[in-house]
C-alpha cells in the first residue's frame, strides 16, 4: 500500500477525461500510480446564479465511480477546495462523508491535510483516519517547509491532534507554479527541505509536486506551442542531489492541467475556436537511472 519512489502521483480534479483515463490504464501502470484527487465544488449555473447542484448532489456519485474506475487501488482523498462551510444535508462534513461511502465501497482512501487545515476539517479527517486505518497524507507548500524547525514541529503538533504517528503519514511537497529560474536556486532549497526535516526523513513517504502546464490555454499562442514539463526536468535535477541515505521523493505533477481551480459556467457558449492537445508533446523524458517511462 504504501507510495514508493518509482510511484506517479498525479494531482486530479476528478473530471471525466481524469477517471476515465485513469480507467483505461494497463494494470501495470495502474499499480504504479496513485492518484491525489481533489473534489472541486459544484458548478456555478449563472442563469439561476446559484450551484447548479446542490453538495450532496455533486458528491453522491463518487464513491460508486471510484470503485468502479479505480477499484481498491491506493488513493489520495483532498476536500480543501470545497468551502469551508459546505455540510452535508444534517450537518456530516464533506470528507467524512466521502471516506464513509468508499469505504463501504472497499476503496482504499487516504484523507489529505494541510498545516492550515481548519478546525472541523481536522476533526473530519480525525475520525475518517480512525475508522479506515488508512493513516493520511499532509500536503504542504515550499514556504512551509523551507523552516525545516518550524516545520517539523507544526506536523508533529498536526499528527498528535490527529492520533497518526509519522511512519503512518505521507507527505507532499507541492511547489504548485514556481518560479523555474533559475532552476540550481530552486533545486538547492527543495533539496536542503529534503535532507534537514526529520518529518520527510521518517514519513511513510514523500512526493514532490508541481507544474508548468499553462494555468488558462489563452496563454497558448498559435495553432502547436511546445511547452516543456519544466516539474519532471527540476524533478531529476533534485534527485541528483540526493545521495543513498537521503529520502527519494517520489514525483507527482497536475497532468495536463494547471494549479488552481476555476469552476465551470453552467451556460451554453458558442465555441469560437478549438485547442487539441498533443498528449505526446507533454510526456516527460526518463531521468537517468529511473525506469518510469
Amino acid at each position: 500500500m504504501p507510495i514508493t519512489q518509482t510511484d506517479y502521483v498525479p494531482i486530479l480534479k476528478w473530471r471525466q477525461g481524469e477517471y476515465q483515463a485513469l480507467w483505461r490504464l494497463a494494470d501495470a501502470i495502474k499499480d504504479r500510480t496513485v492518484p491525489l484527487i481533489e473534489i472541486t465544488p459544484p458548478d456555478f449555473d449563472f442563469e439561476s446564479w446559484r450551484p447548479a447542484k446542490t453538495i450532496d448532489e455533486h458528491l453522491a456519485p463518487f464513491a460508486t465511480r471510484l470503485q468502479k474506475k479505480w477499484g481498491s487501488r491506493l488513493a489520495l482523498l483532498d476536500c480543501g477546495l470545497l468551502d469551508t462551510t459546505a455540510r452535508m444535508h444534517g450537518g456530516k462534513h464533506p470528507m467524512l462523508y466521502l471516506c464513509e461511502q468508499a469505504f463501504a465501497q472497499e476503496a482504499t482512501i487516504v484523507p489529505v491535510v494541510r498545516i492550515t487545515s481548519d478546525p472541523a476539517y481536522r476533526a473530519a479527517v480525525a475520525t475518517a483516519q480512525a475508522m479506515m486505518q488508512t493513516g493520511i497524507a499532509l500536503r504542504c507548500s515550499l514556504a512551509e517547509a523551507m523552516d525545516v524547525s518550524t516545520f517539523d514541529v507544526e506536523v508533529a503538533a498536526l499528527r498528535q491532534q490527529l492520533g497518526v504517528a509519522l511512519e503512518d503519514c505521507d507527505l507532499i511537497l507541492d511547489l504548485e507554479e514556481p518560479s523555474w529560474d533559475p532552476q540550481h536556486v530552486l533545486v538547492a532549497i527543495v533539496s536542503a527541505a529534503l535532507k534537514g526535516s526529520s518529518a520527510m526523513a521518517g514519513a511513510r513517504s514523500v512526493t514532490l509536486a508541481g507544474t508548468s502546464f499553462p494555468a488558462s490555454m489563452a496563454e497558448v499562442t498559435g495553432p502547436l506551442q511546445y511547452w516543456p514539463r519544466r516539474e519532471w526536468a527540476f524533478f531529476g535535477a533534485v534527485r541528483a542531489t540526493l545521495g543513498s541515505g537521503d529520502r527519494i521523493p517520489s514525483f507527482g505533477d497536475y497532468a495536463i492541467a494547471g494549479h488552481g481551480f476555476a469552476p465551470l459556467r453552467c451556460r451554453p457558449r458558442r465555441s469560437e475556436g478549438r485547442a487539441t492537445r498533443a498528449t505526446h508533446a507533454f510526456r516527460p523524458e526518463p531521468v537517468q537511472g529511473d525506469r518510469r517511462t
